[in-house]
């Protein structure tokens, strides 16, 4: 090989590197705004179920009501939170050695 093929080699390798930092900038551009507008629609959500509960659950059971609500929501959260971090390449993520 010849230094323009090293060379062209190199710039080909270059564009692609920063093809692939480009794609990846913007999956997580995307992946910020579709995760902000999920907590946006999430808090909406549950002051909405509270107004519910608040309507149509006769007061001696508001309490109860509430607090079912609110543990459902943090397992499904905690749930979310730990396949989240098992998927991610984290140091305190992913498999497990049993042995």
């Amino acid at each position: 090989m010849t230094d323009a093929d090293d060379t062209n080699e190199h710039e080909q390798t270059y564009r692609e590197s920063q093809r692939e930092q480009m794609l990846r900038y913007g999956y997580w551009g995307a992946f910020v705004l579709l995760f902000l507008f999920g907590i946006i629609t999430t808090v909406r959500a549950y002051t909405s179920m509270m107004q519910i509960i608040d309507i149509w659950v006769v007061a001696d059971f508001e309490p109860v009501f509430r607090l079912l609500t609110n543990v459902a929501v943090t397992l499904i959260v905690v749930l979310g939170l730990s396949v989240l971090i098992r998927r991610m390449d984290l140091p305190f993520g992913g498999e497990v050695d049993d042995s």
